[in-house]
């Protein structure tokens, strides 16, 4: 009856990443209704839809091929259709922190340095300015505003984001973005501190953000790192710190000092009565004090001199309990010793004796 089925393709090109919207457009000469599709995409995919999609995740000439046939007819036809997906380009650039010159009332010299576009590709760079909007820069290969790759810019940011756009020979793009740390000089500071022997002290850099700086603390003696932003210093004397801190972009170099002042004063401390009643209030007797290094012993005596109570861990005390009975309300003898922070062996050990009341 002269019927036969004619399917219709075009072929295209595009970048990769894109999405091929494939749309059937067969038809029956003379009239006729198509009632069966097979689309092979050349990439091993296929469907059996009216129209389909597909996207390459490769670069390539691939091949799409649709067999439309007339169930009714018996009738059959097929077309092919080439689609190349072209390569894109993997934009990337390096981009240095720098500093802020107070003379010049400029950056020092940023470098950006583009990759990723191969032959022929194109290079256009964007950089936010003070009021977050964006600017174009020359589009120049591997240069922002001149040959060289450097660009000085003016103004007060902590931070410039840098954006580039990279075509390459096949009009393909990809873009990235970058920030550059500006640094702006702080000021040394001297910090005076006080505490008691034995105790530990904090000392801290107070730079923002810490990563982008180097650190040298002098003296080492005492600390728990030399080159850290906080360190901890557990020193039994006076000393005085200086930290050097210098931006990693080498712009600049700043000094603090932090003088220590170490209290000698040592001391044993007993309450003078405990209520060991259960109510969470001074249940237990310990001993406390100042400039205590460990606890040689702590011993409780009754009025018969009979020992109910010993211990040499200072975190341990009396709740007023002997073999497991409690004890009458009436005063207890006590005695303590402490070994203290105090460097001279001579004279690192204190004695204490008292009475301590025991009510409920």
């Amino acid at each position: 009856n002269g019927e036969m089925v004619v399917p219709q393709l075009t072929d295209t090109s595009h970048c990769l990443g894109i999405t091929d919207v494939l749309t059937n457009n067969s038809s029956v000469v003379p009239n006729g209704a198509i009632l069966t599709y097979t689309w092979l995409y050349g990439n091993g995919g296929s469907a059996t839809t009216t129209n389909s999609s597909v996207e390459y995740t490769t670069p390539g000439t691939y091949t799409v091929m649709l067999v439309a046939k007339d169930l009714a007819k018996g009738c059959t036809d097929t077309i092919t259709k080439k689609i190349i997906v072209r390569p894109s380009p993997d934009a990337n650039f390096t981009v240095n922190d720098t500093c802020f010159d107070e003379i010049t009332g400029k950056t020092r010299p940023i470098n950006l340095n583009a990759t990723g576009g191969g032959t022929g590709a194109t290079y256009n760079w964007y950089v936010y300015n003070d009021n977050n909007t964006t600017n174009a820069v020359d589009s120049i290969k591997n240069a922002v505003n001149d040959s060289t790759g450097v660009i000085e810019l003016t103004g007060t940011n902590t931070s410039h984001t840098y954006f580039l756009e990279v075509t390459n020979q096949y009009g393909c793009k990809d873009t990235i973005s970058k920030t550059a740390q500006v640094f702006f000089k702080p000021t040394g500071v001297t910090v005076n501190d006080t505490i008691l022997l034995g105790d530990t002290d904090t000392l801290n850099a107070n730079v923002k953000p810490a990563d982008k700086y180097t650190y040298s603390w002098t003296p080492t003696t005492d600390l728990n790192c030399a080159n850290c932003p906080t360190v901890i210093s557990s020193t039994l004397e006076d000393i005085t710190y200086t930290l050097n801190y210098a931006d990693k972009a080498g712009c600049f170099t700043v000094s603090n000092i932090y003088n220590i002042k170490v209290d000698p004063l040592t001391t044993i401390d007993v309450p003078t009565a405990f209520t060991p009643n259960g109510d969470g209030t001074n249940d237990i007797v310990y001993v406390d004090g100042r400039g205590i290094k460990q606890l040689n012993y702590f011993k409780i005596y009754n009025r018969w001199g009979e020992l109910v109570f010993e211990t040499t861990n200072i975190k341990e005390g009396w709740d007023g309990t002997f073999k497991g009975q409690k004890q009458p309300i009436e005063t207890y003898v006590y005695q303590a010793e402490v070994q203290t922070w105090v460097k001279d062996t001579t004279k690192n050990t204190i004695f204490k004796k008292g009475v301590v009341k025991l009510f409920r």
